[in-house]
């Protein structure tokens, strides 16, 4: 049986993957967009054609491919009689570590936090004008992973492009797209399910903050990366080598 719970509008659900941050000496990297699924991906490389892919699940055997690591799945599967492509496309790393300060920040159970988040996603779908986007939650990982779902028919396909293509155009695929670099509107679905976003205030970081984080706590933290407690971007406009002494704290924003 599958691991992964697919999620209808308006029904509960679980968070994404998430990474906290620890102590670390080495640099940061910034969040990246959430890449979408190319025809040069490695799924297209394990079926030369959708055709094949399509042959595998009349089979019985539904092909499963993920995508640019563990960013997205496409399954080509039979279900009720019908061959259905049904393709998942994971939130991306920013949005994942201010879900994991959001839960963190939560002063009750944790596990009361996730529906509100499971709510905001929903919400962030149709203020990016894809409300029929469903959201999905991945638990075969070591922790869940929240995610946007869109299913196709993939019998008009005839290459891998053409399944990008519709991907690419699908509530899931634009809903992902729209999300990247918004952080007001992304913060402000939170918000308004009662949970707590708190931000750095310095332009050149406003990474998602906890208190509550399990290495720093009491400290301003951010939820993800290896910097913590220690602004980067502060940091890095001191004046050298002070900036590179120095451990800047987070300035706080909270929404």
């Amino acid at each position: 049986p599958s691991s992964v719970s697919t999620l209808p509008a308006r029904a509960a659900g679980g968070p994404a993957r998430l990474s906290l941050a620890v102590p670390a000496p080495a640099a940061d990297h910034l969040p990246l967009p959430v890449p979408l699924p190319g025809p040069g991906s490695s799924f297209a490389r394990g079926y030369a054609a959708p055709a094949d892919a399509v042959r595998c699940a009349m089979l019985g055997s539904p092909p499963t491919f993920w995508f640019d690591g563990d960013a997205g799945r496409l399954t080509v599967a039979v279900e009720g009689g019908r061959l259905v492509a049904t393709a998942v496309v994971h939130i991306g790393e920013d949005l994942a570590r201010l879900v994991a300060a959001v839960l963190l920040n939560h002063r009750g159970e944790p596990a009361d936090a996730v529906e509100p988040v499971r709510v905001a996603l929903e919400e962030l779908a149709v203020v990016s004008g894809y409300g029929e986007v469903e959201v999905t939650a991945d638990l075969s990982g070591s922790s869940p992973r929240l995610g946007w779902l869109s299913r196709f028919d993939p019998a008009p396909w005839v290459t891998w492009h053409d399944w990008w293509a519709a991907f690419a155009a699908s509530p899931a695929g634009r809903t992902a797209a729209s999300v990247a670099g918004d952080a007001e509107e992304v913060d402000g679905c939170f918000s308004r399910q009662g949970l707590r976003v708190v931000r750095c205030a310095e332009p050149g970081c406003r990474a998602p903050l906890t208190d509550r984080h399990p290495a720093w706590t009491g400290l301003w933290s951010a939820a993800g990366g290896q910097f913590g407690p220690v602004c980067a971007a502060a940091a890095d406009r001191a004046p050298w080598p002070a900036g590179l002494l120095s451990a800047s704290p987070h300035r706080v924003a909270e929404s």
